[in-house]
């Protein structure tokens, strides 16, 4: 498979593993965590768990299309990033920065509340520390957070890159007829 559509399969797959990771944790923030939702039973018939469970697998498959995506753009990110340090900050590299950042810290968060602390049925297994729940929604709303900040910075992410994946998309299925 050639480079450009490995990159272009795997930005269709993250994209695609994405919709239901951000649908479920505003449902998630909105439905169960904020003002009277903490003594919500279900949003649209599905109960808490099954929402965390939806967040939980489905951010399983954004992580490792990150992971690939990474691995395939490895020089260019770390040239841009080393740029940063040795030039500064410029014009849209801000933007990637704080992209990178976001994620990192929302991934990280999102671990901490899921394998450390006690959310009452983890999906593999018992945590680690459950004597540590009392911090448990102070980590949970830095990972909202973060994770409507890079939300918007995916969008924006993909929205600058708009024209190559249209022009991807359309290459691939004058050629193959399908993508």
């Amino acid at each position: 498979m050639r480079r450009e559509k490995l990159n272009l399969a795997i930005d269709i797959a993250i994209f695609t593993a994405a919709i239901p990771v951000f649908a479920s944790g505003f449902v998630l923030l909105f439905g169960f965590h904020v003002s009277h939702g903490i003594f919500r039973e279900s949003v649209f018939h599905l109960g808490r768990h099954v929402w965390l469970n939806i967040h939980r697998i489905a951010a399983i498959f954004v992580l490792s299309g990150l992971v690939a995506h990474v691995a395939l753009h490895w020089k260019p990110l770390t040239a841009r990033v080393l740029r940063i340090f040795e030039h500064g900050i410029k014009r849209g590299a801000a933007s990637e920065l704080l992209l990178y950042l976001s994620f990192s810290t929302m991934v990280i968060t999102g671990f901490i509340v899921w394998l450390y602390l006690d959310s009452r049925m983890p999906l593999f297994g018992p945590p680690l520390f459950g004597r540590f729940n009392h911090i448990r929604h102070g980590w949970i709303d830095v990972h909202f957070l973060v994770g409507i900040n890079a939300f918007l910075m995916a969008l924006n992410h993909v929205w600058n890159r708009r024209r190559w994946l249209i022009n991807r998309l359309k290459e691939e299925i004058v050629n193959h007829g399908t993508v």
